[in-house]
């Protein structure tokens, strides 16, 4: 159980390292609405604290923000479909 958990949790962060790499390298493209979440989060918390903040400038923290999301959003499904699968397994 414990290995599957560690599983889960290296393959969530890798995946949203590749996610949010993605959202940066694609900025100029459509692709930056990957980044969407870290951005809309990091402008309600951040930018009304400090309304000297460029958006340039915030990029390292929409960067770390995107990772955390998408790292907590893929554990939580992958915990959700392993328990589901194990459950359908117990009911055939």
């Amino acid at each position: 159980m414990i290995r599957k958990i560690t599983l889960f949790a290296v393959l969530s962060l890798l995946v949203a390292c590749l996610l949010t790499g993605v959202g940066v390298l694609g900025l100029f493209g459509p692709l930056h609405y990957i980044l969407g979440p870290g951005t809309f989060l990091c402008r309600k918390f951040i930018d009304s604290q400090n309304p000297d903040y460029l958006d340039g400038g915030m990029i390292t923290p929409v960067i770390w923000t995107n990772i955390t999301v998408y790292a907590l959003l893929l554990f939580a499904a992958l915990i959700f479909a392993a328990r589901i699968r194990k459950s359908e397994g117990a009911t055939s």
